[in-house]
């Protein structure tokens, strides 16, 4: 992802880089709490922390819903900013920025895969019912 595409994500105020956290627009995108092990904690009811569902065709969905705003406000505003924005450039720098993440690492490969597949969703405009 190009410098000036991450200060349009950055600009608009949606996507959270900084911390030890990467979080979707409404803050459920890929959190979660690790044990000692470093295995993501799941609760009771099967969710993960912040109350994300721990299936995969669960997540994906969650996550696109999550993410859909944010591609269609900056569907509208990031060319202005950057003319060379589109969303599967951001995509590319948001599971870059999530994959740097210790929470989304923690996660399962299967989880992992679901949130990605739940962004690129988004991106497209095509959430999974």
């Amino acid at each position: 992802m190009s410098r000036s595409a991450v200060a349009v994500a950055v600009t608009l105020g949606v996507v959270m880089l900084g911390g030890c956290s990467t979080e979707s627009p409404s803050g459920t995108g890929a959190p979660a709490t690790t044990t000692s092990t470093g295995s993501t904690s799941v609760t009771a009811s099967g969710e993960l922390p912040g109350g994300l569902p721990s299936g995969p065709t669960a997540l994906r969905a969650k996550t696109c819903t999550d993410w859909a705003e944010f591609f269609t406000q900056a569907t509208v505003t990031a060319p202005q900013l950057d003319p060379n924005w589109t969303p599967a450039i951001a995509v590319k720098g948001i599971v870059k920025e999530m994959g740097e993440s210790p929470e989304f690492t923690s996660l399962s490969p299967a989880q992992q895969a679901a949130i990605v597949a739940g962004v690129e969703d988004a991106a497209t405009g095509n959430c999974p019912s």
